[in-house]
């Protein structure tokens, strides 16, 4: 699990991931590098959750896991702000 409340999310990571997928997907995108987008889940994600997001990124995608609240404090830090 990481710990979001703790971890400094970049303005441009967080712009490779719309705000409404991370709303209706309740994930976080939290890193990037060398190509590869990092992404926060609460629970495992589906098949289709990864191809939309896969539509506006060009590279690997992976995922961490973190709880829902953190999720969505962290949506409401970086999304709503």
């Amino acid at each position: 699990f990481i710990r979001l409340a703790r971890y400094r999310i970049d303005s441009s990571v967080v712009g490779l991931v719309p705000g409404l997928l991370v709303r209706q997907y309740t994930l976080m995108p939290v890193d990037c590098i060398a190509r590869e987008l990092t992404i926060a889940v609460c629970s495992p994600t589906s098949v289709d959750v990864l191809e939309e997001i896969r539509r506006g990124f060009d590279g690997e995608i992976s995922f961490v896991r973190a709880t829902r609240d953190d999720i969505l404090d962290a949506i409401h830090r970086c999304y709503d702000a």
